[in-house]
């Protein structure tokens, strides 16, 4: 037996075991299989393989049984067009191995029939119905055999009917849909469906072809048929029978919300999959218009300065127009540089939530520096938002003058330092401290000022240019501040997604009138590597290898193993060799 040898990273998901070794006495393959045939089963994405067994050598002698994944017995696969030459083969999908089935076959004599059941088509375009499968053999020292012939099956499908009474009706005011249909059947509108499943799309235009179909919004998930259905509480699991009234609400409220706000009308198409994953044609596409009464539009806001500190007021409008309080709700205060009749909630805004009742006064501060829009003149609007997500009409526009005397920005911080960790596989947490500066310079406590942190995996952040840069890549965040200069603080900045080992940060501080400090130092901070594995132990068995260590650290990460049979593995050829 020839010697293995392992060595790991701190990069590992799985243990798979490393093939057999190899036998140098014996070099005779298996025979080629020739008489390799295939039959579809009614309705089902299933074929069943016959074949000859062939030999350990050539025609001759028995195959032993090999359970290893990496040593299959008879390595059969399919393809959408005739396996014929190894690149066929090689692009052909693998049919995974079913050891309760392959224990019936294996070992087998030469020139047994032997049988073998394979499910086809999961990773192939659903309306693939032909086939072609072919068959590598390989003995127990690793020798295969040339490709078999390569037959064609033509799956015998048949799927439910289209569903043509598909309804839908509104909840009043909520984004929210019920929509009711009779379920076909397993094949066309006979037999139960055991464990099909329905999948619903809309769109904001009919739908009524497969383009149509393939542009639509879609859930999630799927509608799983096994467990439609509850009983006191629970998921019931069940057979949907042909002609049962199906009915199912809050399909997609979160979907709704991605669309344009106060999007009222949609249509929607249900297809329907039975047992064997066979599709329906597109059901009809009816029409639902929600019933959505949005608060109504603030008329009253207006706009005042304390010193650098801009303040809003305005009248809460209701739940529906004018009545009902506002529960789960929310406002948008949209402000710009000069005057607007409509704008993006993506643009300019700042988006809070609130529970209120009509006719309350409320009332909305912010500073200059924490608006973070340098002009000498505001103009503001206001939208109101109920539980529902439905948006009022923009309010009437407020204009607003603030000039400023204090020109002088908050001194540079020159202390930033912290640390990195992983706080699982995908994302890092940041933790940083520095100590603050002042209003003007150095002296003077902040009062409405604001920090805005900046991260890159490129390289230092010196200048304005490259913290813009970090923004335009949503490598930023921010937050309000209160302080005093002189005095130490931090802030914890989390689900960084991992993209590199080191990492560079800054910052700059805004005082309430809007003036910006320079950028900060810029420490680069490592992203820490686990400790290397120092107890590896490695313990042959039969054709198998047993590998044990303790695991250096928990909660995150995964391994990756290597293994070499010329020789051991090393820092050098670690990327250039086998990968279990």
């Amino acid at each position: 037996m020839k010697k293995v040898f392992f060595i790991f990273s701190a990069v590992i998901q799985l243990t798979i075991l490393p093939g057999p070794a190899v036998h140098a006495q014996d070099a005779t393959p298996p025979a080629a299989i020739s008489d390799l045939s295939a039959v579809a089963v009614y309705d089902q994405r299933t074929a069943v393989l016959t074949w000859t067994a062939p030999g350990d050598d050539g025609t001759t002698g028995n195959i032993p049984m090999d359970m290893t994944l990496s040593n299959l017995n008879y390595d059969i696969r399919y393809a959408s067009s005739p396996i014929l030459t190894e690149p066929d083969y090689q692009s052909a999908q693998q049919i995974p191995p079913d050891w309760s089935r392959i224990l019936q076959i294996l070992p087998v004599v030469p020139g047994t029939t032997v049988s073998y059941n394979v499910s086809v088509g999961a990773s192939l375009p659903e309306d693939t119905t032909s086939f072609w499968f072919a068959i590598k053999t390989q003995d127990d020292s690793g020798n295969r055999s040339a490709i078999s012939n390569s037959p064609r099956v033509d799956l015998q499908l048949v799927p439910p009917a289209a569903i043509t009474d598909l309804s839908g009706s509104a909840v009043h005011d909520q984004k929210d849909i019920t929509l009711a249909w009779t379920s076909p059947g397993n094949d066309g509108t006979s037999g139960n469906i055991q464990h099909g499943t329905y999948e619903i799309r809309f769109a904001t235009i009919p739908i009524s072809d497969d383009s149509g179909w393939q542009a639509a919004f879609k859930p999630s998930r799927l509608i799983d048929m096994k467990y439609f259905g509850f009983s006191q509480g629970n998921l019931l699991q069940r057979p949907i029978t042909p002609g049962e009234q199906i009915s199912v609400r809050s399909i997609m409220p979160s979907a709704l919300t991605t669309l344009p706000i106060n999007t009222t009308t949609y249509w929607f198409v249900v297809k329907t999959a039975d047992d064997s994953g066979t599709w329906s044609a597109l059901s009809n596409s009816p029409r639902v218009d929600l019933e959505l009464v949005p608060p109504a539009a603030v008329t009253d806001l207006s706009a005042y300065a304390e010193g650098s500190k801009i303040i809003l007021e305005w009248t809460a409008p209701g739940d529906d127009g004018t009545y009902g309080n506002i529960s789960g709700g929310g406002y948008a205060v949209i402000y710009a540089s000069s005057s607007f009749n409509g704008i993006s909630l993506n643009i300019g805004a700042i988006g809070f939530s609130t529970n209120t009742v009509p006719g309350s006064v409320e009332t909305f501060s912010r500073t200059k520096g924490q608006l973070q829009l340098d002009t000498t003149v505001y103009y503001f609007a206001v939208m109101a938002r109920d539980e529902g997500g439905n948006y009022s009409a923009i309010s009437n526009i407020v204009s607003l003058s603030l000039v400023s005397n204090d020109i002088i920005a908050p001194a540079k911080i020159e202390s930033l330092s912290g640390t990195l960790n992983r706080q699982d596989s995908y994302n890092a947490s940041a933790t940083l401290m520095w100590t603050a500066t002042g209003n003007d310079g150095g002296s003077g406590a902040i009062s409405g000022g604001l920090y805005t942190f900046y991260y890159s995996t490129s390289g230092p952040l010196l200048t304005a240019a490259d913290c813009q840069q970090a923004k335009n890549l949503y490598r930023y965040t921010q937050r309000s501040t209160d302080t005093v200069p002189g005095s130490t603080e931090q802030y914890t900045w989390s689900y960084l997604t991992i993209s590199a080992t080191a990492y560079w940060f800054a910052m700059t501080l805004a005082d309430d009138y809007g003036n910006i400090s320079d950028v900060s130092n810029s420490p680069e901070f490592g992203l820490a590597s686990p400790p290397g594995i120092m107890d590896l132990a490695a313990v042959g068995a039969d054709q198998s290898v047993f590998l044990s260590w303790t695991s250096p650290q928990t909660g995150w990460g995964y391994y990756q193993i290597k293994y070499s049979t010329a020789g051991a593995v090393t820092a050098q050829n670690w990327s250039s060799i086998n990968t279990s």
